[in-house]
């Protein structure tokens, strides 16, 4: 099915994965816990899964081979965690330069600094390096990349203040591989990779 806008209301089966063409989508989840899996073809696709919010709440996205320009783009809105985590809440596979993570309390973005880096790679085990990473994050909607295990994530520190776990509202996304991300935010909260 492509060029179509897709509703999925999973309200009370979420393990039933979601997959459409290669036509231009938009996907809206309303879902807030369980397991959402949507796999989308190789044009270019909005898919908000933003209302995830709860300790159970997983939702991977997998994305079609695609190139993007500065108007076509592939687009994950992307929900948030609760409480202390050490595990991502959202998977994103097939992400490429330019396609776009927008995170609702996202008001900046660095990618690590070469310390930090160094710092959170040195960590035995990804909870531990979550954490490393969310002790540099400390200013309300301040968002930082790291790799951590050949993979690339992104945390957003929702409220602020000297804590080194997630909390409730932070927003937690891997994506698959190494990348980079554009130091400024676009649509004022989407995070863009850069590489």
């Amino acid at each position: 099915m492509g060029n179509s806008q897709l509703n999925q209301w999973v309200e009370k089966n979420h393990d039933s994965p979601l997959t459409v063409g290669n036509g231009n989508n938009f996907i809206t989840d309303p879902s807030t816990s369980g397991t959402v899996a949507i796999t989308v073809g190789t044009g270019y696709n909005l898919i908000d899964i933003s209302a995830g919010f709860v300790a159970t709440y997983n939702a991977t996205v997998t994305l079609g081979a695609h190139t993007t320009t500065t108007a076509l783009f592939d687009e994950v809105m992307v929900g948030t965690v609760a409480g202390a985590v050490v595990l991502p809440s959202t998977v994103i596979t097939g992400a490429v330069a330019g396609d776009m993570v927008y995170v609702t309390a996202a008001t900046s973005v660095a990618q690590a600094t070469t310390a930090q880096q160094t710092a959170i790679t040195a960590q035995v085990t990804l909870g531990a390096a979550i954490n490393a990473a969310v002790g540099y994050a400390q200013t309300a909607g301040q968002t930082i990349a790291f790799q951590y295990g050949g993979n690339t994530y992104l945390y957003t520190d929702a409220v602020g203040g000297p804590v080194n776990t997630t909390g409730n509202g932070d927003t937690l996304v891997e994506v698959v591989g190494v990348h980079t991300v554009s130091s400024t935010l676009a649509l004022t909260h989407g995070i863009v990779l850069a590489s």
